[in-house]
């Protein structure tokens, strides 16, 4: 029988449990000033009123991926990436379920090679761990990874206050049956963000954060100078501008997890292109601003500057000219113009 693709509310329905959305509907509006390019002087997004739908479902399967399967024939999608058509083209084989594993488990998954997503997709899911309204789920569920998390972002999983002990990788390559399994909706994904469940997600890491912050007044510039696409063209120029105005240039792959954390939380400024590098300002403190470099049609995206008011941070964005290439266009290098960040910087500084 093919597998049908539906969402954890219809999944849970027809297993006969109850949702319950931790979080309260709020729309959510974002502005941020735009210096540079084609876009209006004010980039606004309106967020739907969504909420975050949770459901505990009884005996079942993480397919590859960690795609739960409920009953025989129901995968419950809308919290991933794009890989709900990988899955549908190649039927799990669910006689080859070797591992059971009792007891409620909250599957947190986690993306294994982008930083942004793991964060804000995958570890800010713990808020709604830690707003569940069963104590036996909230004080004692193990608490799902994938096995393939690299060790760069293992860390990270512990800075809200759970046991270490209460984390368990779980091999993403072969199915396991979970007799309890809590699933939440992705707190920040496309179409459309959560609000409160990103909010609340947030301020919990802020306090569960070392009690002695560090002084603040550092500014960042985040490098992509090693990564794969998307590079700022012009990057001597940039961090030559930049470091003349007090930044210090970082590369997040050359940083120790905790030391990237403490870097941030004394950010007055961070500047980075659009991409995975500007998930760091998750640590920032509220009210720090976050200038993005981009590029027309990458500008548009919310995701980033999204991710920022739901922080209490403060966006700016400078669009760029792009330069396209044979990759898709949000692969493209581009252009940063240096008197449009001189112009978005003074704006921050105030």
């Amino acid at each position: 029988m093919p597998i049908r693709h539906t969402d954890l509310e219809t999944a849970a329905a027809s297993a006969g449990v109850d949702v319950h959305r931790p979080f309260p509907k709020e729309r959510w509006i974002s502005s941020a000033p735009v210096f540079g390019g084609p876009l209006p002087a004010v980039c606004d997004w309106k967020f739907a009123a969504s909420q975050t739908t949770v459901a505990t479902l009884p005996d079942a399967v993480l397919l590859s991926g960690l795609f739960p399967l409920v009953g025989d024939d129901l995968v419950v999608t809308g919290m991933h990436n794009d890989a709900e058509a990988r899955v549908s083209a190649k039927p799990p084989r669910l006689e080859g379920v070797r591992e059971s594993l009792g007891g409620p488990c909250f599957l947190l998954g986690g993306h294994p090679d982008n930083f942004w997503h793991f964060l804000y997709n995958f570890v800010l899911r713990l808020a709604a761990l830690v707003a569940h309204p069963d104590p036996e789920v909230r004080d004692g569920a193990r608490i799902l990874v994938d096995d393939a998390l690299p060790s760069s972002f293992r860390p990270f999983l512990h800075l809200f206050g759970h046991d270490p002990a209460r984390f368990l990788a779980i091999p993403s390559s072969r199915p396991v049956r979970v007799e309890r399994l809590v699933v939440s909706e992705l707190p920040f994904f496309r179409p459309h963000g959560r609000p409160r469940a990103c909010r609340g997600a947030i301020a919990l890491l802020r306090r569960h954060l070392p009690a002695d912050r560090p002084p603040r007044g550092r500014r960042i510039y985040l490098s992509r100078a090693d990564a794969r696409w998307r590079r700022v063209a012009n990057e001597a120029e940039v961090a030559a501008f930049l470091e003349s105005r007090g930044f210090e240039t970082v590369l997040l792959s050359r940083m120790e997890p905790m030391a990237l954390v403490a870097l941030m939380r004394a950010a007055e400024v961070v500047v980075g292109p659009s991409g995975a590098n500007l998930g760091a300002a998750l640590f920032c403190p509220q009210d720090a601003a976050v200038i993005e470099l981009s590029y027309e049609p990458m500008a548009r995206a919310y995701y980033f500057q999204g991710a920022s008011s739901a922080g209490g941070l403060r966006h700016l964005k400078v669009v760029g000219r792009p330069e396209p290439s044979g990759e898709p266009s949000h692969r493209w290098a581009f252009h940063a113009p240096v008197p449009a960040l001189a112009d978005a910087l003074a704006f921050a500084l105030g």
